[in-house]
């Protein structure tokens, strides 16, 4: 049996990284959401999508749904005619995001592609939860899209989440003082 030398063995490739289950997640979404709108343009469709919001407060509803509306119009993409928000103050304590359930089925149904968002913060649940939610969409050819932080920026708004607010509001998080 031969033996290497650690020292004298090079790996010439990129830096090998194991990746943190919110990268492993985002990649995975972004690869179904890849194929997905792949498979839609390839056929010579347009892709559809709702909208689903989770706001922490009923004012800020109407200027998150406009923010997705003007990326989805950006991305040429039509959107559905229903639109989907929870409210987190109006949502029972054991019924986590009714809306997202009720997104889910519509696009489940066929009546949209996918789903946009304005990030991962708008999903409250674990990353198994995620993850097996990605996997049903994906099964049937849908996706979920956030926008992208630079095209918000670029809208003139500055980033979505004020201090001490969870990025997940139903996953635990105690905010810091």
């Amino acid at each position: 049996m031969t033996e290497v030398d650690p020292d004298d063995w090079q790996y010439e490739g990129p830096p090998r990284i194991r990746p943190n289950p919110g990268n492993r997640l985002a990649a995975l979404r972004r690869s179904f959401y890849d194929e997905s709108v792949a498979a839609r343009k390839s056929r010579g469709r347009q892709v559809c999508i709702t909208t689903y919001v989770l706001a922490q407060d009923r004012s800020t509803i109407e200027t998150s749904c406009g923010e997705l509306l003007v990326y989805a119009r950006h991305m040429g993409w039509r959107t559905a005619r229903r639109h989907f928000t929870d409210v987190l103050r109006d949502t029972p304590a054991g019924d986590t995001q009714p809306s997202l359930s009720d997104a889910v089925r519509y696009v489940g149904c066929g009546y949209a592609h996918g789903i946009l968002m304005l990030g991962r913060s708008s999903i409250a649940s674990s990353d198994d939860e995620y993850e097996a939610l990605l996997h049903w969409l994906h099964i049937r050819c849908s996706f979920i899209a956030f926008i992208p932080p630079a095209f918000i920026s670029r809208l003139g708004r500055g980033p979505r989440m004020t201090p001490g607010v969870a990025p997940h509001p139903r996953a635990g998080f105690t905010p810091t003082t």
